[in-house]
């Protein structure tokens, strides 16, 4: 390969960019090197921005008061042989770690529920037949702490009894 395809340059830019943690990498390429596609596009050079993570809500308070809607976005377990009761609570992360702004979410990522309790089919169908056995099963599962500074992900619990008749 030719050296000029191998030579790398790393720079930070600007005061402004530094402070908002970009860094840009370039890679120098001769134009016999290019695909057809970027050739058409002119590019003799690629870059890589690498920044911190954001999320930027279009509106924080709607999402808190109407998270039931964003519900129908979380689809991480339609790809595992994994079950989980019907979520009652709003997402569980990312929360301010801040005391003062416990009960806002930060700008990191997505908000998502990362912790939950997932279970195996027999799991399942065993907390569910019980509920509709002759058994008296209630089923609570909740988060807790939205209203206490614990960190950013908010613990969720399951809990359930069982009497026999």
């Amino acid at each position: 390969m030719d050296e000029e395809l191998n030579e790398t340059n790393f720079c930070l830019n600007t005061s402004t960019r530094r402070r908002n943690s970009i860094i840009e990498y370039y890679k120098p390429l001769m134009r016999s090197y290019l695909s057809p596609f970027d050739g058409q596009r002119g590019n003799v050079s690629w870059v890589l921005r690498v920044g911190r993570k954001r999320f930027e809500y279009f509106d924080e308070k709607w999402l808190l008061s109407e998270w039931k809607v964003y519900r129908e976005d979380d689809c991480e377990l339609n790809e595992f042989p994994l079950k989980e009761l019907f979520l009652q609570f709003p997402p569980t992360y990312p929360w301010s770690e801040e005391p003062g702004n416990h009960n806002t979410l930060m700008k990191t990522r997505a908000p998502a529920w990362c912790d939950r309790i997932l279970f195996n089919n027999n799991a399942c169908n065993l907390l569910n037949h019980l509920n509709n056995d002759s058994l008296n099963c209630n089923k609570f599962y909740r988060s807790f702490a939205m209203d206490d500074c614990i960190g950013d992900h908010k613990p969720v619990l399951l809990l359930f009894s069982l009497s026999s008749n």
